[in-house]
């Protein structure tokens, strides 16, 4: 985490003042923002963390969402992954073989699961595109 030299206190090259929050890195993945919550794979890419800030040690604190889940990463990598909020509160992720992953996560009901999605072929990408409300233009 980097602040300034105080609370409210801009960032400058004099006053910076960086904090480590997790020591166990993260892969070049771009993190995916749920809520006020952030998902992002570790550094060797066999497990996925959810970094969440905790009031009472003031700071961020990863937690493990794959780790009930661990043979669905044992030898893989994610390599691409969407968040879809609607309908669903889906994280859509792909894997290095083509396999087809998805994380439903609502944090404010305690939900939180991984399902494998098996088809008769192999994905190659993910992305997640807004609906617009029917009626809507």
């Amino acid at each position: 985490m980097v602040t300034g030299g105080g609370l409210y206190q801009p960032i400058t090259p004099s006053t910076i003042n960086a904090q480590p929050q997790s020591f166990s890195g993260a892969s070049y993945l771009q993190p995916v923002s749920v809520g006020m919550e952030v998902f992002y794979v570790q550094a060797r890419g066999y497990a996925v963390k959810r970094l969440t800030f905790n009031i009472y040690v003031d700071a961020y604190v990863p937690t493990d969402v794959s780790a009930l889940s661990s043979h669905l990463f044992e030898g893989r990598q994610i390599v691409e992954w969407a968040w879809a909020e609607q309908p669903y509160y889906l994280i859509w992720s792909l894997r290095d073989d083509g396999v087809l992953l998805s994380l439903t996560y609502l944090q404010e009901q305690e939900i939180q699961g991984w399902a494998r999605h098996d088809t008769q072929g192999y994905f190659r990408s993910v992305c997640s595109i807004p609906q617009l409300p029917e009626g809507a233009n």
